[in-house]
């Protein structure tokens, strides 16, 4: 069996059930949205919910982004269920993700549209330290010992620490601070060291 496609076709056929030469299984193209770039794809599949077989995909040549859409055909038994999942990356970071669950016939090949959805944007209060964050504690409160801006909270940035705080990320653990006039001047009524004078 032959097929030809316009971009990218891989056969997933190693820890599968069939040979590659099988005339069941499922062809799902994954799209993404164009405003993402993507330079690796992780296709996961499964079979009658048996043990799941895992292939990574790069750019030809192993650099620069993939193209959209990209397909894959997976072999399968007759009247068994495939599940395929597909996971989107930029710069080892996940940046859209899908998942099918089809049952192809006897000798019959299910041509599929996979729909990747974006993945929420790191942020600074997701409670997971990121690049550009020296600590994320999973809250909006900028009183504690790790900032809104996920910045380790200091005496002197201007904000009063009303709640003592274990250390987070790169930051020490914080104290409660009497004042904080944003500097660490003693004799202006806060002193250096964030208590009132």
């Amino acid at each position: 069996m032959r097929i030809s496609i316009r971009s990218v076709a891989i056969l997933i056929c190693a820890a599968l059930p069939l040979s590659c030469g099988g005339s069941t299984g499922v062809l799902v193209a994954s799209a993404w949205d164009p405003g993402l770039t993507v330079d690796m794809l992780v296709v996961q599949t499964s079979v009658a919910g048996g043990a799941p077989a895992s292939m990574t995909f790069k750019a030809p040549g192993g650099s620069g982004p993939m193209a959209s859409p990209f397909r894959v055909l997976v072999s399968s038994p007759p009247d068994k269920s495939v599940e395929v999942g597909v996971q989107a990356s930029e710069g080892g970071r996940v940046v859209a993700t899908g998942r099918v669950s089809v049952t192809p016939g006897h000798a019959e090949i299910l041509q599929l549209a996979l729909e990747l959805v974006p993945v929420a944007d790191a942020r600074c209060g997701d409670g997971t330290v990121d690049a550009g964050e020296l600590c994320d504690d999973g809250n909006r409160e900028d009183r504690d010992s790790c900032t809104n801006a996920c910045t380790c909270a200091r005496c002197g940035d201007g904000i009063l620490q009303l709640f003592a705080g274990a250390a987070s990320g790169s930051c020490q653990a914080s104290v409660v601070e009497e004042c904080d006039d944003g500097n660490t001047v003693s004799g202006d009524g806060c002193s250096a060291d964030c208590k009132r004078e």
